[in-house]
C-alpha cells in the first residue's frame, strides 16, 4: 500500500511538472513579440530595450526562466503568483492584480449562471425522466444538443443583438464606467451574459 502510494505521489509530481513545462513554452515563451520591447514603447531606443529585458529578467536562461515561472506555482506566501515573474507586460502591472480586479465579474457571472442552471436545469430533467420517451423528454434533450452546440462568443452577440439591440427586453451587458458591481446586478447588465452560459452549458441529461 505505502509503495503504491508513493508510486502515485510520484506520477503525480511528474504529471503537473509536464504540465507546467507545456503551460510555460506554449504562454511564456511561444507568444510573439518582445516583452521588453512591448513595455518600453514603440519609440524606445535599443538601451532602453536591454534595460527593461535586464529588469524583467528577460536575459536569464531559459531554465531560470522555467525556475522562476515553476516556483511562483508553489501556494506558499512570497512565492505563489510572485509579482517580479508574473507580471503583465501589457498593461505593466502584477498579475494578481489582474486577477483581483476580474475576479468579482467573474465570480458574480458564474454564480448567478449556476443559480439559473439549477432553477430550470433540475426541473426540466426530472420531468424528463419522468416523461420518459415523451414529447417532453425529447424537446428537453433537443434544447440540450441545441444549447451544446452553439459557440459561446455567437450567442452572446446573436442574444445582444436580437433581445437588447431589435426588441428591447433586457438593458446591455456590461459594467458601464463608475457603475458598481450590485448596481450592475440589480438594474440586469448581468441578465443576457447569464442565460448565454446557462445555454450554453446545459447540466441536465434528459432521459
Amino acid at each position: 500500500m505505502l509503495r503504491y502510494l508513493v508510486r502515485r505521489a510520484l506520477f503525480m509530481v511528474l504529471v503537473l511538472f509536464i504540465v507546467s513545462l507545456l503551460t510555460f513554452l506554449i504562454f511564456v515563451k511561444l507568444p510573439s513579440g518582445d516583452p521588453a520591447r512591448r513595455a518600453a514603447g514603440k519609440s524606445s531606443t535599443p538601451e532602453q530595450i536591454a534595460n527593461a529585458r535586464r529588469a524583467f529578467g528577460l536575459d536569464r536562461p531559459l531554465v531560470v526562466h522555467y525556475a522562476r515561472f515553476a516556483k511562483g506555482l508553489i501556494p506558499w506566501p512570497g512565492l505563489f503568483r510572485a509579482e517580479d515573474v508574473y507580471y503583465s507586460y501589457g498593461n505593466l502591472v502584477p498579475v494578481k492584480e489582474e486577477i483581483a480586479r476580474r475576479l468579482p465579474v467573474t465570480a458574480t457571472l458564474a454564480v448567478g449562471a449556476a443559480m439559473i442552471r439549477l432553477l430550470i436545469g433540475i426541473p426540466l430533467g426530472v420531468l424528463a425522466g419522468i416523461k420518459r420517451r415523451s414529447a417532453t423528454s425529447r424537446a428537453a434533450m433537443l434544447l440540450a444538443i441545441v444549447g451544446v452546440s452553439m459557440p459561446l462568443f455567437w450567442l452572446g452577440q446573436l442574444l445582444l443583438y436580437v433581445v437588447w439591440f431589435q426588441l428591447g427586453w433586457a438593458p446591455p451587458s456590461g459594467l458601464e464606467i463608475g457603475q458598481s458591481l450590485p448596481n450592475a446586478v440589480l438594474t440586469g447588465s448581468f441578465i443576457l451574459p447569464w442565460i448565454t452560459v446557462v445555454v450554453d452549458t446545459p447540466r441536465y441529461t434528459p432521459a
